[in-house]
């Protein structure tokens, strides 16, 4: 699941969107499982949202790929 979400959040991200992955018990409890029509084996993850930032996007701070890595030849 985490996996799936973090894929789901890279893509966000290429998108110029911002996301969010909120679990607790509101988000995976009973009333949600019901709410989505899941079966009573089933259980929710959490809530995945998605929306366009109000502030500005934040400029990345990483360092080039050239400055922090070597490479070797075998």
């Amino acid at each position: 699941m985490a996996c799936a979400v973090q894929n789901m959040y890279l893509t966000c991200a290429a998108y110029g969107l911002g996301a969010f992955w909120a679990t607790g018990g509101p988000m995976t409890g009973e009333a949600m499982r019901d709410f989505l029509g899941l079966g009573p084996a089933d259980k929710a993850m959490g809530l995945f949202y998605i929306g366009y930032p109000a502030a500005e996007w934040p400029k990345s701070h990483r360092k080039p790929l050239d400055q922090v890595a070597r490479w070797h030849e075998a």
